[in-house]
């Protein structure tokens, strides 16, 4: 049983056993290995992802849960000023940064046929002109595999861009998100 099917299944009522099977050792150092990653800095770090590691998905079954990550497409605010001007997207007179962002985002929305987000990434690693429209977070989604891989090609289509994923909410002042070892031994 993996580290995570017995973190899972026991719901930290478990203790560690006085003389550890191979199976137990193997999973301790697996523990180990993944608490590792669960600081933001680790985390901040890696940054973009293109596949999110398991870890940094919520986990309610037991109690975990890590800063928000964004699955979205990155955007500089002159990307988003030349996409405008060259899609005949009527800004205000000096039409501001945020405004710009609003109108692009409602533009890309329509033709994408589905709600998306701006974020931005809060650890810093795109920089203030930078913005995220965001497909969906790692505490789940209910968009169907098809309609995102039907965004996912109308961007690369469109911008020759892949998604990414970025913290978006660092759930302010915490730093670790290490997984309590009570929760590996089971029941």
């Amino acid at each position: 049983m993996s580290v995570l099917e017995i973190m899972q299944s026991s719901r930290g009522k478990g203790k560690r056993p006085k003389v550890l099977t191979e199976e137990q050792r193997a999973n301790l150092e697996e523990w180990k290995r993944i608490n590792a990653t669960l600081t933001l800095e680790k985390m901040v770090d890696g940054e973009p992802y293109i596949k999110l590691p398991y870890q940094y998905r919520a986990a309610t079954s037991f109690d975990h849960e890590p800063p928000e990550f964004s699955r979205g497409f990155e955007f500089t605010q002159q990307e988003l000023s030349n996409y405008a001007a060259s899609n005949n997207i009527v800004l205000p007179q000096g039409a501001r940064n945020l405004t710009i962002q609003m109108m692009v985002t409602s533009h890309i929305t329509s033709l994408v046929g589905r709600p998306m987000t701006m974020d931005i990434s809060t650890s810093g690693k795109l920089g203030v002109d930078h913005l995220l429209l965001t497909m969906y977070t790692n505490s789940g989604h209910d968009i169907p595999q098809e309609e995102i891989d039907k965004i996912i090609a109308w961007f690369k289509d469109e911008f020759n861009k892949e998604p990414r994923w970025y913290i978006t909410d660092p759930l302010e002042g915490k730093h670790n998100f290490k997984i309590p070892e009570r929760l590996i031994w089971g029941d």
